[in-house]
């Protein structure tokens, strides 16, 4: 995931979601668009945990997570971006950016 201090939402995007293998014919539910660098898109909201691991322990957090299909158009850009980590994670931690040493830390 990106960090996107942004991005009020967490947002999965469909090059990391078909390496995860989420199987977008199931996600059920309204979408929701949501706009930002590439115009408004439809993703589907679904409960998720997120689980991060520091030195061998699981940190795990439950989110709405936006899911973004994959678009018909070959070219379109939501293809190419990362997923984002919106600020309903991040919120939940203490960071610490230190842009000098190119180092940034997340505190549970």
């Amino acid at each position: 995931f990106l960090v996107d201090t942004g991005a009020s939402v967490t947002a999965l995007h469909p090059r990391d979601g078909l390496r995860l293998g989420i199987p977008f014919d199931e996600l059920a539910g309204d979408p929701v668009n949501i706009g930002g660098t590439t115009g408004n898109y439809p993703y589907y909201p679904q409960p998720a945990e997120l689980t991060f691991a520091d030195s061998g322990r699981g940190h795990g957090i439950l989110v709405e997570l936006r899911i973004a299909k994959p678009a018909e158009d070959s070219s379109h850009r939501i293809l190419r971006i990362p997923s984002l980590m919106g600020r309903d994670a991040l919120n939940r931690w203490r960071l610490d950016y230190d842009p000098r040493n190119n180092n940034l830390e997340f505190h549970v």
